[in-house]
């Protein structure tokens, strides 16, 4: 399966989980509307899309602000009070995409 392509990042309601590339984060800090990944030939870009309560990552032991640029698979992300690892959150899209 091809991951490639454009991923919102939200909570899961409403319409905005309706889309087919939609990754779902069901956790009450984040929003609808929450972030944006591209994936491209094994390059990941995030964007944070202005959300409410922000996107952060853990960079040299310490957790900052992020607002868009490149992430690799193995880094952990948040959005929000929501923890993930950038690969584990496209391995749920891998295990559920038929």
């Amino acid at each position: 399966m091809k991951l490639d392509g454009t991923w919102l990042i939200g909570r899961a309601t409403g319409t905005a989980s309706a889309g087919t590339n939609f990754l779902a984060l069901d956790h009450p800090t984040v929003s609808q509307r929450h972030a944006e990944l591209l994936v491209l030939s094994g390059t990941y870009y995030l964007t944070d899309l202005g959300s409410r309560n922000g996107t952060w990552r853990q960079r040299d032991g310490r957790t900052e602000r992020f607002s868009e640029g490149y992430v690799e698979p193995h880094e952990r992300v948040y959005f929000g009070g929501c923890e993930v690892r950038v690969g584990d959150l496209l391995a749920s899209a891998y295990t559920r995409t038929p």
